[in-house]
């Protein structure tokens, strides 16, 4: 009886799987980038916006360009974008762009409205995004799409985009995992990394590479954007007799993430988040052969004389001790008791 019934569950997910892939539609969309400013009225005021061919623009505040299309009598039960293609911005495009109004990932959203009791799916996203690996904004300039009709319910519409990596890059090669607690750039030196892997001992300087994600915590909501896999992080190489090969005096320098983050408020304020779930963030070290790991790149001094001489800085610091719960549940923690 057990066999039986495992067939036919067997035989209900193919069978279901089935159905779902002939209800599915499919399609491909090219955006074509204006290569000159755009021009928009929003409140009695010109503004100037990147555009592509049929773009509109999200809010008055962000002026991002959105996309934006419609199927006509469907319902969306779920849809999808698969092999995006993405170009970097140009200079003018990139000084036009806010970073802080873009994330790691794009997220269509789709609404169903009915014109005469007729159902319309409007689907609509900005086509830019930050890339994790170089930390600059790109632009999306083609992708195919799948959606499967079905009947509305309260519950919204699933919409997805899918890029994922195929595999982690931790299932390759040899790696050093490094513990931080807190904010800062760090410097790793080679016999530091020797003591732990010999086979560092003489590699090519341009093969040692970095990994990880920074700090802070996940996003409590399981839909919200996060970084798919580790990314790499540009560091630099120290070769002191610049022979090209790590040995001995050399080291590595990079910027990274504590496990708590410093996130902006209103007014100009900073507040730490304070990651209740552990107090070390991991970085993975490793070297891949006849591969260019990401560098920090140099950048040109500007010229002319300053027009304004810094000599001090606002510093940030909080004590916060995750000791007591009161009551041994949730995430909600105090520090000291004073009696």
């Amino acid at each position: 009886m057990r066999n039986i019934l495992k067939a036919f569950t067997g035989f209900s997910f193919v069978y279901l799987m089935a159905v779902t892939a002939a209800l599915a539609k499919t399609g491909e969309v090219h955006i074509h980038w204006s290569s000159q400013s755009g021009e928009v009225y929003l409140d009695g005021e010109a503004r100037t916006v990147i555009e592509f061919e049929g773009s509109k623009v999200e809010d008055s505040k962000s002026l991002l360009p959105l996309y934006r299309t419609q199927f006509e009598n469907e319902i969306l039960a779920w849809y999808g974008i698969t092999d995006p293609v993405f170009a970097p911005l140009n200079d003018w495009e990139a000084a036009h762009v806010n970073k802080s109004d873009l994330g790691a990932e794009i997220r269509p959203k789709v609404e169903v409205q009915y014109s005469r009791g007729q159902p319309i799916s409007f689907v609509s996203f900005v086509p830019l995004m930050v890339n994790p690996v170089t930390n600059r904004v790109e632009k999306l300039v083609s992708f195919k799409y799948t959606y499967i009709p079905g009947q509305s319910h309260s519950s919204g519409i699933n919409a997805h985009v899918y890029n994922y990596a195929p595999n982690s890059v931790l299932a390759q090669g040899d790696w050093i995992k490094m513990g931080i607690s807190k904010d800062g750039v760090y410097r790793v030196t080679y016999d530091q990394l020797v003591q732990r892997d010999g086979g560092y001992a003489g590699i090519p300087v341009g093969e040692i590479r970095v990994f990880g994600n920074g700090g802070g915590m996940l996003p409590q909501k399981n839909d919200d954007p996060r970084i798919d896999d580790l990314k790499e992080n540009p560091i630099m190489v120290k070769d002191i007799n610049g022979n090209g090969a790590f040995d001995q005096g050399d080291y590595i320098v990079f910027y990274a993430g504590g496990p708590h983050e410093w996130v902006l408020q209103e007014k100009g304020r900073y507040l730490q988040q304070q990651n209740i779930y552990s107090d070390t963030s991991f970085y993975f070290i490793t070297h891949t052969p006849q591969t260019q790991g990401l560098r920090i790149q140099s950048q040109t001094a500007p010229s002319g004389n300053p027009q304004s001489d810094f000599r001090y800085f606002d510093n940030r610091l909080q004590h916060e001790q995750d000791l007591n719960n009161l009551i041994q549940s949730g995430r909600e923690w105090y520090g000291e008791i004073f009696d």
